[in-house]
């Protein structure tokens, strides 16, 4: 098993938490309310994340 993100990388964390739940990228963004291509920007690192993010 990898080790577990920190704080200091959304990406990370995000991709651990789809894992654990065995989770597609669609369903986390839909439950985040972005748009699918922003979410895979996000964890191919082409992206930050930001609170206010569409």
């Amino acid at each position: 098993m990898a080790e577990r993100p920190t704080k200091k990388e959304p990406a990370r964390m995000i991709r651990h938490y789809m894992e654990a739940r065995d989770l597609t990228a669609s369903v986390v963004a839909r439950g985040a309310k972005i748009a699918v291509s922003t979410l895979s920007s996000v964890l191919n690192g082409k992206r930050k994340l930001t609170l206010d993010q569409n």
